[in-house]
């Protein structure tokens, strides 16, 4: 009896089993997952200069530059952890780098 369950079991795992790692998708779902990516990134990205900017009482003209800047250095990040520079940064995966929500609270602490 356990010999049949252990073989139902492996039968029904390799029926399902998941994506292979090294595994390429077909471009239109690259494309998807890609965009998917971006948007999250950005909407992280333009979230905290907003709530940074209004809570610390900024004009408007200054949370534009705000997010202007979150944009361009998280552009740097990004180009920098996926390309590589020598041995000691980045990781050469294309990972996309933004803000965190973690230093929030202490930074509109200190701008009031």
């Amino acid at each position: 009896m356990p010999n049949t369950v252990l073989t139902l079991t492996l039968t029904v795992l390799s029926k399902h089993r998941s994506a292979l790692v090294n595994e390429i998708l077909p471009i239109g779902q690259m494309i998807f997952y890609g965009m998917q990516h971006v948007l999250v990134m950005y909407a992280g990205a333009v979230a905290v200069p907003l709530v940074i900017g209004n809570a610390v009482g900024l004009p408007v003209e200054q949370i534009i530059l705000l997010i202007s800047t979150y944009l361009f250095i998280c552009g740097i990040a990004t180009i920098a952890q996926s390309l590589g520079f020598g041995s000691w940064i980045g990781c050469r995966l294309p990972l996309v780098k933004g803000c965190t929500f973690a230093t929030l609270v202490p930074m509109m602490l200190i701008g009031k």
